[in-house]
């Protein structure tokens, strides 16, 4: 009985990698006696490079080295003597292998029904491709038996993965050689790619299905994740490519912006690029008011420079479509507000405020801002200034002693009222705005302005006052 050991699914290979065939021979010696195995491949993919024979039970086994075996066989047991050109022969080239076997018959030919006598023919990837291996076999001999479970490993290893198969199989085995990761055939992409909540926890899938130049994928590769920019948080930055070559991770976040990350064949950004896509996260629900124009300082009751409110997610983001109603009220200093709007309807996630009118100076004022359940705000703070004021006071006319009493006629640009003094009270006095002579000589009067709620105190103005004897 003669069971073929190669998967029935499509095999992946590697360039410059080998593979094999195990042939299962179950019987003894004396009842299996030779035959044939006739392998037809492509021989600018595949090249054949040797055949290996081994045998063993459950318990113990050894194998008999044979020419153009490959350095390392399977099951790795103990090398036993023998003749190998006795049973085993191979003949043809290029795309066409015959491997020939015959028994001893002396007790040379180590065979046993569990797990068997083992063949192995190996070959060697040359270039990424696609190839199908055609196999002919033809036992000789009789008292065969029933099929047991032949084995092969996938990655043509001494070790790892096996499938099973009984029987010869009824049509080609396809061969898949791989390649390097390409970009062009490469897919990668994100679900979704917008409007995904900057909150943590809602997500965007990404997805790398790698697949070489020939877009034949690529299972078990080592894949990087890399975030460029936007503040995304990745549930796995680097993994495998799974049986079809795919690899998937998570992408959240808590900044509402538009996250980048690539994605490199290796372990890390140094490994062969391919990809990049991007994520858009928009702000969450609206949690909190924070102040984006700040008051400025002021004059007293002139209009204020607009003030505006932004409304943020619990994260801080700006909630760009919010339309809450947002108040402002007086905070510290003591003030009100002359007039002004003092609700305002956020458009685009911003309230503004900007007829603002207070009458009362002051400084390290600042104000409250609220709009329902959310969290509030307060403003820096800010100053409400005085206006300046000046004095108008012309030349005095030189006098006489005995002239009769004067008034003095100094103004403001503010309209407040002047007060006058003087700087030599013997020569003259002053009431009001009304000046009377007691003297000759010469006198300074000074006029000033202190200044009120609404006005700074005005800079004083002097003028000479001349008095001559009659």
């Amino acid at each position: 009985d003669l069971n073929f050991s190669f998967p029935d699914t499509l095999q992946r290979q590697y360039v410059d990698d080998y593979f094999y065939v195990d042939l299962l021979l179950n019987g003894t010696e004396d009842s299996l006696t030779g035959g044939s195995v006739t392998f037809t491949f492509d021989p600018s993919l595949v090249q054949y490079e040797g055949v290996s024979f081994g045998a063993g039970s459950a318990g113990s086994s050894g194998n008999v080295d044979v020419s153009q075996a490959p350095s390392t066989i399977w099951p790795s047991q103990n090398v036993l003597d023998g003749v190998m050109d006795s049973f085993i022969y191979t003949s043809g080239d290029g795309g066409t292998v015959q491997v020939d076997f015959v028994t001893l018959g002396d007790g040379e030919t180590p065979t046993a029904s569990a797990p068997g006598t083992y063949m192995r023919i190996f070959f060697t990837a040359l270039q990424s491709g696609v190839t199908d291996v055609d196999l002919i076999a033809e036992m000789v001999g009789g008292d065969l038996i029933g099929n047991t479970n032949p084995m092969v490993s996938l990655d043509g290893g001494d070790s790892g993965d096996f499938a099973y198969l009984s029987g010869l199989p009824d049509e080609p085995i396809t061969i898949i050689i791989l390649g390097d990761p390409n970009i062009d055939e490469s897919d990668y992409v994100a679900d979704p790619v917008a409007d995904v909540v900057a909150d943590g926890v809602d997500l965007s899938t990404l997805t790398l299905t790698m697949r070489d130049e020939n877009a034949n994928f690529m299972p078990v590769e080592d894949v990087f994740f890399e975030v460029d920019s936007g503040g995304g948080v990745l549930s796995a930055i680097s993994g495998q490519t799974d049986s079809v070559g795919v690899i998937s991770v998570e992408l959240r976040s808590q900044v509402a912006d538009t996250s980048k990350v690539s994605v490199y064949a290796g372990t890390d950004a140094n490994g062969v690029f391919l990809g990049t896509v991007s994520v858009a996260f928009v702000a969450g629900t609206p949690h909190a008011l924070e102040v984006d124009n700040q008051p400025e300082n002021t004059n007293v009751k002139e209009t204020m420079s607009e003030v505006s409110v932004k409304i943020l997610d619990r994260f801080g983001n700006h909630v760009t479509d919010a339309v809450n109603s947002v108040t402002v009220s007086p905070g510290d200093g003591g003030y009100t507000f002359a007039s002004g709007t003092l609700t305002s309807v956020a458009t685009e996630g911003v309230a503004t405020f900007d007829d603002l009118i207070i009458d009362d100076a002051g400084t390290d004022y600042t104000m409250s801002f609220a709009s329902d359940s959310l969290e509030g705000a307060e403003s820096e703070t800010f100053n409400i200034l005085k206006l300046e004021q000046a004095i108008t006071f012309g030349e005095l006319p030189d006098k006489v002693y005995g002239d009769e009493p004067f008034d003095l006629s100094a103004t403001t640009d503010s309209g407040l009222d002047v007060s006058y003094v003087t700087d030599d009270t013997d020569l003259i006095s002053i009431d009001g705005n009304r000046v009377t002579i007691l003297g000759t000589g010469t006198a300074t009067i000074t006029a000033f302005q202190g200044g009120d709620d609404v006005y700074l105190p005005a800079d004083s103005v002097s003028q000479s006052l001349t008095i001559e004897a009659a």
